[in-house]
């Protein structure tokens, strides 16, 4: 969590006081800025965080494996989780290899989409 903080915080201090300057000497008022100048100016920041905390999502295994170890009837288990099983626990690598190759083709699609939302954002500012 702390990651994504520091990441929204270095954009919310990239904004610029002259939008805020701007914006009061026209009458706005602190919902105004925050909705009409902040948001849209950390839009993709906050996308980029979005994309970012799914796919490391997806990807966790450290914190599974210690805390549960797959949990009670596979209700903590990952897809990591689960091709780590399939591999050490089942002898069956080749399987594990498809699930890897599955995982591997969801966080292309959600790196694609990430993409797609980026590129928006950045012609809109």
């Amino acid at each position: 969590m702390g990651y994504y903080m520091i990441i929204a915080l270095s954009a919310l201090m990239s904004i610029s006081d002259n939008y805020y300057e701007a914006a009061r000497v026209d009458g706005a008022n602190t919902w105004q800025l925050f909705s009409r100048i902040t948001v849209p100016l950390l839009k993709p920041t906050l996308i980029l965080n979005a994309f970012l905390a799914t796919v490391s999502s997806m990807q966790v295994f450290d914190m599974v494996y210690t805390m549960t170890g797959g949990g009670p009837s596979m209700s903590t288990t990952t897809l990591v989780m689960y091709a780590y099983q399939l591999t050490f626990k089942g002898s069956k690598a080749g399987y594990a290899m498809t699930v890897s190759n599955v995982l591997m083709g969801i966080v292309l699609i959600i790196v694609l989409f990430q993409q797609r939302f980026m590129k928006r954002e950045a012609s809109e500012i």
